[in-house]
């Protein structure tokens, strides 16, 4: 979205790749996270009709909820890690896409 007048963007994360899916970019967690963000849900509900506003709770809450429940048991499950002997350190870079690679799994699966 992009305001003319003033040449700002409002959503500069959010191309045509986020929007028109190929077959690779479907598998792209990254895009998905970009597009379903509480910034795209307050473009919709600032932009959009009304109607648009049940997709933003939806962004907003389910997958805001989704996101939080799984990092606190990979925050749990980093701590027990670090327990192990012979752990020093664990990166994680990972692990915080994993629970989004499984949802968005299951939704390709579904059609």
């Amino acid at each position: 979205m992009t305001i003319t007048n003033t040449g700002l963007t409002t959503l500069p994360k959010i191309r045509h790749e986020h929007i028109y899916l190929n077959n690779f970019s479907k598998m792209r967690v990254d895009l998905a996270t970009q597009t379903l963000s509480t910034t795209v849900a307050k473009a919709m509900r600032h932009f959009l009709t009304e109607e648009a506003e049940e997709t933003a709770n939806f962004i907003e809450k389910i997958i805001t909820d989704l996101i939080i429940t799984d990092s606190i048991y990979n925050f749990d499950l980093v701590k027990y890690i670090l327990t192990l002997p012979g752990v020093k350190s664990f990166f994680s870079e990972r692990i915080s896409q994993d629970p989004l690679e499984k949802y968005f799994s299951r939704q390709r699966q579904r059609g």
